[in-house]
């Protein structure tokens, strides 16, 4: 058992890996050195001013043989020079048929076992002027037989960006891959990856990007005047756009495990230029942003909208969302964060034993309703908390020790028993070598690994759809319940790209008044390996 100490205060404050080598690098391609063609008009002017002789002034029928025989000279050389133009042209562009081929076998092959074909399998941008931005959409088709969900989208170059639909792709249906190319200043041909992540996958959807930069300056060289002219040397577009950001961090405050929020940002122009915003990027499907499309004058401000997806566990939720805005490879950072938590928010959420068996805990009531502690992993709080445990609150600070307790008696969970109408236990996770099974060889991981239900009914039947996320093959055994609170049973199961995805029906038998605290475990075919999942509840008093 439990050897435990609760003093509580009360207060009334509102609270990828690709294993095939690549085809080519993703560093800049070299592009065509540029060959000096001179024209045959040229040719003969050279002969004439030679010869001394130009023909509209008069000359000597010597002179003009000898100017005759030097243009058919020309001629000759002109047309030997279009013909080695014409076998280079053939031959530049077999290469290029050559390397675009190439490109789209690698892939198709890199691709292949995914359920998705490409439409276009490279993302061809062909000739892009230099320093402009160049857009295109690529069809990602679902061939699979189970619905996808694409997280995110990542690049091998900033100078490149990719926005993809959240949304569930159904079999046959596609999702849009929106394509952004910003083009450098440097002629030639450039080659970029973008990497389309499926929720849950282990390695992701791979297009490459093609672009051939034409009007900059040739590789190598050191100074070049860009196109327009001086005056365009006049006004440099900036590194790093001038900008402002208001709210400085965008916080959703509480959000409740897979909910959704929305927040807005503005993003003030405080430059001498106009700025237009062309895309948003972020590692997380998480936290997306959406940025207008439009042109903001110096002193005026775009809104961008901020979407909060969490995810089922609980903790903080903070990215980066990097703005671009046209002309520039340098992004406006943007910083965005939330706290994922259940009604009750339990800060730290977390008992960290590495750092010592004493510690405290703040518990804030998110709706404003009061609560009260009633007990700690089972047990009545000690006597000196006992009086400031009963008093209704919205926030409590819980102060715990487990000193006493050896290595051996520790458990993964640590639950607080309260009486507010939503949350009746609050569990938190405990941080030591023993608990997590450091060392364990992963078959799979668990989409979920706790489910919080709050109030249940004795006789009552729940389910929720479970994953084993990176198990390939339907070697699910079973699932039991550890401490007989539950009859269950798996009531459907299905291959999914991401996983093995399960029904779980449990039946609550738990007796009425009975605070749960139940681990359900998963067993595969592979006897050394299973995982768990816990049920975190308390059944109505009948």
């Amino acid at each position: 058992m439990w050897k435990s100490v609760l003093s509580v205060a009360t207060g009334d404050a509102a609270p990828a890996p690709l294993t095939s080598p690549a085809l080519m690098s993703d560093a800049t391609m070299p592009g065509r050195s540029p060959r000096l063609r001179p024209p045959a008009l040229a040719g003969f002017a050279a002969a004439a001013v030679a010869s001394g002789c130009f023909l509209l002034a008069g000359c000597s029928q010597a002179g003009a043989d000898d100017a005759d025989e030097d243009q058919q000279t020309t001629a000759v050389a002109a047309s030997e020079q279009t013909a080695a133009d014409s076998e280079d042209k053939s031959a530049e562009d077999k290469a290029a048929a050559d390397r675009a081929e190439a490109l789209r076998k690698a892939a198709v092959e890199r691709n292949a076992g995914l359920p998705v074909r490409v439409e276009p399998v490279v993302a061809s941008f062909g000739e892009l002027q230099s320093n402009t931005t160049g857009t295109m959409e690529v069809k990602i088709h679902n061939t699979g037989d189970e619905p996808l969900t694409f997280a995110r989208v990542t690049t091998s170059c900033s100078c490149t960006q990719g926005s993809i639909e959240h949304r569930e792709i159904v079999p046959g249906d596609a999702a849009i891959l929106t394509i952004r190319y910003d083009a450098g200043n440097i002629n030639g041909y450039e080659m970029k990856r973008h990497f389309a992540w499926i929720e849950g996958g282990r390695r992701p959807v791979e297009i490459p990007v093609t672009v051939n930069i034409t009007g900059g300056m040739e590789r190598g060289a050191t100074t070049a005047e860009p196109p327009g002219g001086p005056e365009v040397n006049a006004t440099p577009r900036p590194a790093r756009p001038s900008v402002r950001i208001e709210p400085p961090v965008v916080d959703a405050g509480f959000l409740r495990p897979e909910g959704t929020t929305q927040r807005t940002v503005k993003i003030h122009n405080t430059g001498e230029h106009p700025l237009r915003f062309t895309r948003v990027a972020t590692d997380c499907s998480c936290a997306v942003g959406s940025v207008e499309d439009k042109e903001v004058a110096p002193g005026e401000h775009a809104e961008m909208i901020v979407t909060f997806t969490a995810r089922p566990t609980v903790g903080p939720l903070k990215q980066t969302l990097r703005v671009f805005a046209a002309g520039s490879r340098v992004p406006v950072d943007v910083e965005v964060k939330a706290m994922v938590t259940n009604v009750i928010n339990a800060d730290p959420f977390y008992l960290n034993l590495l750092a010592g068996r004493t510690g405290s805990l703040e518990l804030v009531a998110t709706d404003d309703t009061p609560f009260r502690i009633l007990s700690m992993d089972g047990e009545k709080p000690s006597s000196r908390a006992v009086e400031s445990a009963d008093r209704s609150a919205t926030k409590h600070i819980v102060n715990w020790d487990l000193t006493d307790v050896a290595d051996a008696d520790l458990r993964q969970w640590f639950v607080v028993e309260t009486d507010h109408p939503e949350m009746p236990v609050v569990d938190f996770r405990v941080i030591h070598p023993v608990v997590l099974g450091l060392g364990q060889v992963e078959h799979w991981t668990l989409s979920h690994d706790r489910l919080s239900l709050g109030w249940l009914n004795y006789g009552e039947t729940i389910e929720r759809e479970i994953t084993l996320v990176n198990l390939r093959s339907d070697s699910l055994k079973d699932v039991v319940s550890r401490d007989g609170h539950f009859d269950i049973e798996i009531a459907d199961r299905t291959m999914t790209p991401r996983g093995l995805r399960f029904t779980l029906r449990a039946t609550v038998t738990a007796e009425p008044g009975t605070m749960i605290a139940s681990p359900i475990v998963v067993r595969s075919d592979d006897p050394s390996y299973s995982s768990r999942i816990f049920i975190f509840g308390k059944v109505r008093d009948e």
